[in-house]
């Protein structure tokens, strides 16, 4: 294809120069408004920042102005706090002052009374303790003298009993040929005694004389006295054991708990000895 050259170009009209002038003024006109309305903006922006600014320092001095309304309300509050606490404590101290000197009256008033009780009572103990050493020796005196009438009473039914069996040499119909009274002996350290005892070639009576004979004394007999004979006098191992118990007096008691036990029953009746019919045990 053939390429036009500069000497070919067509030179433009003055209708398309005036075209393209008009149409650059056009443009310019745009170009003006749009710049105009740019600077509209610009200042209508400039407004609204100045006005922001304007709440933003409305603002602040609203915030400093309640700050310092709020300072001054809490330091008002504050000081109002701390009188009323320094009030409430001078309260406090005048109230626990008080309390302290009435607690401290009242603590030496008590201790004011103990003391007098503590006094007292030491004079009342000291008294009393003078009581009773009193009647202790006093006591002792009158059972000492209570022992010895005991001893006596128990010494004289002994007697009286052994003599009357010494006199018969019979125990429960049967006869003996020896009464021993008050058969002691010791053995490793322990020790025994037997009121009366009576004894043949084959049997031995064991009695145990009471001014007043209790129920119990029969069952005491066939349990402890038996073995107790045993233990220390085995040279009558083989010998038959029977047993009696004999008293001034007694109940009627005793002569039940005896025949329990196969227990012989004497009791003094007038100058003579009472039997009672009372079937020996052999032991």
């Amino acid at each position: 294809m053939p390429v036009a050259t500069p000497q070919e170009k067509k030179a433009p009209t003055f209708e398309e120069v005036w075209a393209l002038i008009q149409e650059v003024g056009e443009k310019q006109k745009e170009t003006a408004a749009q710049m105009r309305e740019t600077d509209r903006r610009m200042q209508e922006t400039d407004r609204k920042f100045e006005e922001v600014a304007r709440m933003f320092k409305e603002h602040d001095r609203k915030f400093e102005a309640q700050r310092e309304e709020s300072d001054r309300k809490f330091e008002t509050q504050r000081e109002e706090s701390d009188r009323k606490f320094e009030t409430q404590r001078e309260e406090s101290d005048r109230k626990f002052e008080a309390q302290r000197e009435e607690s401290d009256r009242k603590f030496e008033a008590q201790k004011e009374e103990h003391d007098r009780i503590i006094k007292e009572l030491s004079e009342s103990q000291k008294k009393t303790q003078l009581m009773l050493e009193e009647s202790k020796r006093i006591v002792d005196k009158v059972s000492e003298e209570l022992g010895n009438i005991g001893l006596n009473i128990g010494h004289a039914a002994e007697s009286y009993f052994y003599t009357a069996l010494a006199k018969s040499l019979t125990f429960g119909n049967i006869c003996f040929d020896e009464v021993i009274p008050n058969l002691k002996k010791e053995r490793k350290g322990a020790s025994c005694e037997f009121d009366i005892v009576m004894v043949n070639h084959e049997a031995v009576a064991i009695i145990e004389v009471k001014h007043r004979v209790h129920p119990s004394l029969p069952e005491k007999m066939a349990t402890s006295k038996v073995k107790q004979f045993r233990a220390f006098f085995p040279e009558y191992s083989n010998y038959t054991l029977y047993l009696g118990v004999a008293g001034l007096s007694m109940d009627n008691a005793v002569v039940e708990h005896a025949r329990a036990f196969g227990v012989g029953v004497l009791k003094q009746d007038g100058d003579a000895i009472e039997s009672f019919d009372v079937p020996l045990k052999a032991y």
